[in-house]
């Protein structure tokens, strides 16, 4: 049995100050702990990107450098993507439909469109952009795939002298209408802010509220990257860098593309191959193209040649990334929970998986060593060991994550015969349930969920009761407000003590589906009641009546008698001392 609430519960108005102090005193925090530890497993994407083509960017990128990096993007793309083309500026227009890259031609076509870009608007448009996003994207939700979209812009809103007046409702509409529609809709909003002139702010707040990511490129020469690291974080994709002199290629790699990055323009690059033979841009063996533009240098191989591939460069720096597309070894990142809250540590586990049959099974090798680089909002990157377990995995456990805000995680492995990384991305909330458990008969427990919780799709919550004396009894929390859930546990006893822990199922923005459990949170025992001293009785019995009033008659009597004996002695003692003898009356 579950409670369910649906809907927004972000923006819901706190519980009163009380509350907030008797959940902070009494709540005991431990980690979250998964049921179900997450796997963010690897999908294709369906991507538009949507270029700014204002006059401006002619001045920012005289070369056309940022043409070729999204052409990098399309090229990228494998069995599974889907790659369309918007143009914005006074206005946005769709160029090329998002079509799978199966397709040679649409493959094709999205190129052509790129280099036919013209750059000649007047203004930058964001909220048509925006709406050019929302358009291309014909199903309402689709969970095959990760749906993105990837803007471009050395500019911030502006609708030109004719439409200022325009500007302020424009960007209410982006934060107050488009990008809840970005958000329903599961599409993630990845920005490029190109030049210190765009408006970098906007540009994050428009990729945050959409669970994109935002980025800063003030080099023409250097925009390759963002697009190839978007693309690798998107899709999800297993990679390695090209920093060194050689590279691994390891015989279960089918797939393979090199991105190298030049220092120079002119910068010559060429490989030598295990069968220790040349091959470079205009001369590639079998299985291989070649593709060489003014910032990088696109090589793909089809089963390329396991062993050791020599780097040979006119340049002295080595910088690129090996992004493999297709590979009969899966290195598998897990973390330990789908919703991450701030005074917790994560756990981080992950292994080689082979996927050349079914069922997939745990593949080990000697010498092989993982490591994990956790990056935080903040602060330089920390890097932790994975320790091997029993079951062939390696696992560690981050420190406590302090800080809200986006994280990554980056594990590499390393064996003598292959090398790769995965980097997953993750949310840290602020902490989101706060519970409570009061002894007063009958028993109740609260959940309250914080003001900056996100908005859930569905939650559910319940209560686990345990002591010594009892069995463990569970109950469905109920939802008294969108900000609030609670239960009477009729059956707990205070005398007993106990604990109650909370079960949370729910499903984020984000995240996807998500089990927390919480607690224990201590039942404090009830005192034994202190017997308060009996009144003195009060007796209506008429015998004891009797004797009392005769008691209190006797003591008058003899009071009485006293008082007469008195009077006499005092009267005999005055005449005596007259001289006259005291006569009887």
């Amino acid at each position: 049995m579950t409670s369910s609430v649906c809907g927004s519960v972000a923006h819901v108005r706190p519980p009163p100050l009380l509350l907030w102090l008797l959940l902070a005193a009494s709540y005991v925090p431990q980690q979250a702990r998964a049921q179900n530890p997450t796997q963010d497993a690897e999908k294709p994407v369906q991507a538009l990107i949507v270029f700014d083509v204002s006059g401006s960017m002619r001045q920012s990128d005289p070369n056309a450098l940022s043409v070729a990096a999204a052409q990098l993007f399309g090229n990228l793309s494998g069995p599974g993507d889907a790659v369309g083309l918007a143009a914005f500026s006074d206005r946005a227009d769709l160029l090329i439909p998002i079509g799978s890259s199966e397709d040679a031609s649409a493959k094709e076509a999205l190129q052509r469109s790129l280099k036919k870009l013209v750059f000649n608007g007047q203004t930058t448009d964001l909220a048509a952009a925006l709406e050019a996003g929302l358009a291309a994207f014909r199903d309402q939700e689709d969970k095959s795939h990760r749906r993105l979209v990837l803007l471009l812009t050395d500019g911030a809103l502006d609708l030109g002298k004719n439409r200022e007046e325009q500007e302020a409702a424009a960007r209410t509409r982006i934060l107050n209408s488009l990008l809840p529609e970005y958000h329903r809709r599961d599409i993630s909003l990845y920005t490029i802010a190109f030049t210190s002139a765009a408006d970098r702010g906007l540009l994050k707040e428009m990729s945050e509220a959409s669970a994109g990511e935002s980025r800063f490129v003030g080099d023409a020469q250097t925009l390759h990257q963002a697009f190839s690291q978007i693309f690798i974080g998107a899709r999800g994709a297993q990679s390695f860098p090209l920093e060194k002199g050689s590279l691994q290629i390891d015989e279960s790699i089918k797939e393979l593309s090199l991105v190298f990055a030049k220092s120079a323009p002119d910068e010559r690059i060429a490989l030598l191959t295990p069968q220790q033979r040349t091959v470079k841009a205009g001369d590639t063996a079998e299985g291989m193209t070649w593709q060489s533009t003014p910032a990088y240098d696109l090589v793909r191989m089809h089963e390329p040649e396991p062993g050791t591939w020599q780097i040979e460069r006119s340049g002295d720096v080595q910088s690129g990334v090996g992004i493999i597309a297709e590979s009969t070894l899966d290195l598998e990142v897990e973390l330990g929970t789908a919703f991450i809250e701030t005074g917790a540590p994560l756990a981080i586990r992950s292994f080689l998986e082979d996927v050349s049959q079914m069922p997939t099974r745990m593949h080990r090798e000697e010498g092989q060593t993982f490591t994990a680089e956790v990056s935080a909002p903040e602060g330089p990157p920390v890097t932790l060991p994975l320790v091997a377990q029993a079951d062939g995995s390696f696992s560690a456990s981050t420190a406590v994550l302090n800080a809200s805000g986006k994280y990554s995680v980056t594990v590499t492995v390393t064996t003598p015969t292959l090398q790769r990384q995965r980097t997953r991305t993750f949310e840290v909330h602020p902490e989101c349930f706060l519970g409570s458990v009061s002894p007063a008969a009958p028993a109740k427990v609260q959940v309250a969920l914080h003001s900056s919780c996100p908005s859930f799709k569905s939650l559910s919550i319940e209560a686990e009761y345990t002591s010594a004396n009892k069995p463990k009894q569970r109950v469905p929390l109920h939802d008294v407000r969108p900000d609030l859930f609670e239960a009477d546990l009729s059956f707990a006893s205070g005398a007993d003590g106990g604990h109650v822990s909370l079960f949370i199922r729910g499903e984020g923005p984000a995240e996807g589906t998500f089990t927390l459990t919480k607690g224990p949170l201590s039942l404090p025992m009830a005192a034994p009641p202190v017997a308060e001293p009996a009144p003195a009785a009060v007796h209506n019995d008429p015998g004891v009546v009797t004797r009392a009033g005769i008691k209190l008659l006797k003591i008058n009597a003899g009071l009485a008698i006293l008082g007469v004996l008195g009077y006499g002695t005092y009267w005999s003692a005055r005449r005596l001392k007259r001289g006259k003898p005291w006569k009887k009356p």
